[in-house]
């Protein structure tokens, strides 16, 4: 039989309750599935863009894959990673140029030498400034470079800037010269230059680019790589000089010089320290050096972070930045103060670099800065790798330092307290992955923590093995402000060492003999006028940076003194110990009888431009009536960027005929689309012709500088009075003989300019086989010629050093 279609369900009986309420959420998952579908189709849309663009990425070439990872990885190379991308954030440097005449005596006592000699110390004083590029006439016209700069200049993020430039050129763009160019950014510690025999000097670049590239992308890399050093299409930024120890610098230079021999058109641009680049020279190399910022640069630095971090208003300028100070600890003073603890002033470098690590490793790590065995770990860490020399640690180096701190009672290593010191540099900002290997992303981290762990192991003895170790001195300097000099300071005293012990003065409370004569002996140095000009000026400079009190008393007797040396150099020194008196005292230097003293003054002034005591004497100085200082007042505007651009854009309709012709000189040192048509204008409607043919010079001189000029290395041989010596006493000058002639000229000639001109041109050669010879000419009797072999022979020991 078959069945019904007569169905009905036992036990069904219509709830309205139910029926209700089930409508009611009906209707309830209805509506918010309408309100959500904007935001459901977004996502929607997202997921379809990011899959778009991973399928074009992977479509694209290996060319276009590797700028935009260049391009990733360089926003990222900065400390201030964790709260801006790099491009946001880079307040571009001014750089120095070579001087223009370099065997010319100088008629400033030295002044502009001691700038170019010691930037460091120069920064902080009213000393000269040395003629200056931008970062595009570097970029433009530099072609084997080294770029130097003490610690925390800020050489590693001009290497990132620039390869993010490159990276992301376009055919229409500022930087269209960079579209075929391949950005090649590599720190000496992603470099295995242990080649095997027949092996190319290429291998090491290419293994280094493709462990950082994408999988996608690093089987291509080599081929890339190849078809562009063949062009000459590479642009090879080598960071990390200054961090290698100095018996692996040669292997560097080496390898260097096999990558230029077969690829000679390769830009290369090479991140250095002050000291120790010599061996670069030989490749080719020009050098520039990285000068502070100026108070322009530090305006825009803090307008930038203030636009980064949504700021209401930016922190006074003088409550993180002083004159002279370092791109690295303006920035960690501003972080110290918007994002630490607020405490501002100029508080010791030790302190600061302690407070602020914890933002920069960032707030998951916090902890770990209470954690015994964790700070162990990172002390050992440093400690490994400062007296290895090695910039960066493999995974078994890493285990050797970790081990005896991870071991328990038994000596048995403890997995779970390894695995803690493992993970507390993993995602932490003051470490880095560089290669295969582990590093501090800052020298100055490892330098805080290796001095941590001298002091607290008590291990003077390594201290005072490596006090003539340049790469050591910032560590001994953290090492000093934790225990005090003690004898250490004996032992460098011992060797005359006074300008280390001088370094150490601002970073210790240490009241041992020690800093009383060093005092004195810098006092000594000064004032002693058979000691060599520079020698007395980085004296000055030492003192006027010591912060001891008395220091102010001091100069303030040099001012008064009848040598206008003194009171060159008490001028100079007054920057660093500004209180309410400088302005008068600086006002008065100007009307001083000795032209350099007054000139000196001017760029005291300048230095000091952002305290509004120094707003009267500087405008005078403008508008004064000694013409070289007014020129020098207008030049030094330029350079402190918008505040002394405004003052020039307001002397340029001055009624004096200088003022105005000043001012144009000044405008005449800018490359802002502005200022063309500005001096455009005066040249065709000022009354003074005077002024109009200034304005005209001011363009062709804007002009010439924006037109693409290769930056070669100093060539003796183009020096007329050089050529004519050598033709005198038939002596073949060429590029391999240079250095030759110019010691025997040194030597021989008895025409006492000639012989301090070439002192001079030695001191800006690679000049090492002539040091014994400048060292000879130190005790001269000729002030003129010891003067100059002074000078040259600090600059080749710097080098060489």
């Amino acid at each position: 039989r078959l069945p019904t279609t007569d169905y009905q369900m036992p036990n069904f009986q219509f709830d309205k309750t139910s029926f209700f309420l089930g409508l009611l959420v009906g209707i309830g998952l209805a509506f918010a599935f309408y309100k959500a579908s904007p935001f459901l189709r977004r996502q929607v849309d997202k997921v379809r863009h990011w899959a778009q663009a991973r399928v074009s990425w992977l479509r694209s070439g290996v060319d276009e894959r590797f700028r935009r990872e260049t391009a990733e990885y360089a926003q990222t190379a900065h400390l201030g990673k964790q709260w801006a991308k790099l491009s946001q954030i880079f307040t571009p440097p001014h750089l120095t140029l070579p001087p223009a005449d370099p065997a010319l005596i100088p008629e400033d006592r030295g002044a502009m030498q001691f700038s170019y000699v010691w930037p460091e110390l120069a920064g902080w004083v009213g000393a000269p400034l040395p003629p200056s590029m931008t970062v595009e006439q570097l970029t433009n016209n530099g072609r084997r470079v080294i770029i130097t700069g003490e610690t925390g200049a800020g050489k590693s993020t001009l290497l990132a800037q620039m390869a993010y430039r490159a990276a992301t050129a376009v055919p229409d763009g500022e930087d269209a010269v960079w579209v075929e160019f391949m950005p090649a950014l590599v720190h000496l510690a992603e470099l295995n230059l242990a080649l095997s025999e027949g092996e190319s000097a290429v291998t090491p670049l290419v293994k280094a680019l493709s462990r950082r590239s994408s999988p996608v992308t690093a089987p291509g890399i080599g081929d890339l790589l190849q078809r562009k050093l063949v062009a000459g299409q590479v642009l090879l930024l080598l960071d990390g000089w200054d961090e290698a120890a100095a018996e692996l610098r040669p292997f560097v230079a080496d390898w260097l010089r096999q990558l230029l021999a077969e690829f000679p058109k390769t830009r290369l641009f090479v991140a250095a320290g002050l000291e120790g680049y010599g061996a670069l020279l030989d490749l080719g190399c020009t050098v520039t050096t990285i000068q502070p910022w100026r108070l322009g640069q530090v305006e825009a630095f803090s307008q930038q972070w203030q636009a980064v971090l949504n700021l209401e208003e930016s922190p006074a300028l003088t409550d993180f930045w002083q004159p002279g100070q370092t791109a690295l600890e303006t920035s960690l003073r501003f972080w110290r103060l918007v994002l630490g603890d607020g405490q501002q002033g100029d508080g010791r470098f030790y302190d600061l670099v302690e407070a602020v690590m914890p933002l920069i490793a960032g707030p998951e790590k916090a902890a770990d800065f209470d954690d015994g065995d964790v700070v162990q770990f990172w002390q050992a860490f440093a400690y490994h790798t400062l007296t290895s020399g090695k910039t960066s640690l493999a995974s078994a180096e890493i285990k050797e330092v970790a081990a005896p701190l991870a071991a328990d009672e038994a000596g048995e290593l403890n997995k779970a307290r390894y695995n803690r010191l493992r993970k507390s540099v993993q995602k932490n900002g003051l470490f880095v992955r560089r290669g295969g290997g582990l590093a501090f992303s800052a020298p100055v981290w490892r330098d805080f923590w290796a001095a941590r762990h001298l002091a607290q192991a008590n291990l003077t003895t390594d201290v005072a093995a490596h006090l003539s170790d340049a790469v050591w001195q910032p560590a001994i300097r953290f090492c000093v402000a934790q225990a005090g000099a003690g004898r250490w300071a004996e032992a460098a005293l011992a060797r005359d060492d006074i300008f280390q012990t001088a370094s150490w003065l601002a970073e210790t409370t240490d009241n041992g003999p020690w800093r009383k004569q060093t005092l004195a002996a810098l006092s000594k140095l000064v004032v002693r006028e058979s000691n060599p000009r520079l020698l007395r000026l980085r004296a000055a400079a030492a003192l006027a940076l010591s912060g001891e009190k008395g220091v102010m008393t001091f100069l303030v007797r040099l001012l008064d003194s009848p040598k206008p040396f003194l009171r060159q150099m008490g001028t100079m020194a007054l920057p660093p110990v500004a209180d309410g008196q400088t302005a008068v005292l600086l006002d008065r230097m100007l009307a001083d009888e000795d032209a350099a003293a007054r000139q000196t003054a001017a760029y005291s002034l300048l230095q000091l431009q952002f305290d509004p005591r120094m707003e009267r004497p500087l405008l005078t100085a403008l508008i004064g009536e000694d013409e070289a200082v007014s020129l020098l007042i207008a030049e030094g505007l330029a350079r402190n960027g918008r505040p002394g651009i405004d003052i020039l854009r307001e002397a340029v309709e001055d009624e004096d005929v200088h003022v105005r012709r000043a001012a144009v000189h000044g405008l005449s040192l800018l490359d802002e689309d502005w200022v063309e048509p500005l001096l455009t204008k005066i040249e065709r409607y000022d009354d003074e012709w005077f002024v109009r043919s200034a304005a005209g010079e001011a363009r062709e001189v804007i002009r010439k500088r924006g037109e693409p000029t290769a930056w070669q290395p100093l060539d003796p041989a183009a020096q007329a009075w050089l050529a004519g010596y050598a033709r005198q006493e038939k002596l073949v000058l060429d590029e391999d003989t240079a250095v030759s002639v110019l010691a025997y000229l040194l030597e021989n000639s008895d025409q006492q300019r000639l012989r301090a001109s070439a002192a001079l041109l030695l001191g800006q050669l690679p000049a090492l086989p002539a040091r014994e010879v400048l060292a000879t000419a130190v005790t001269a009797s000729e002030p003129m010629v010891r003067e100059a072999a002074y000078v040259a022979l600090t600059q080749l020991d710097r080098m060489y050093v």
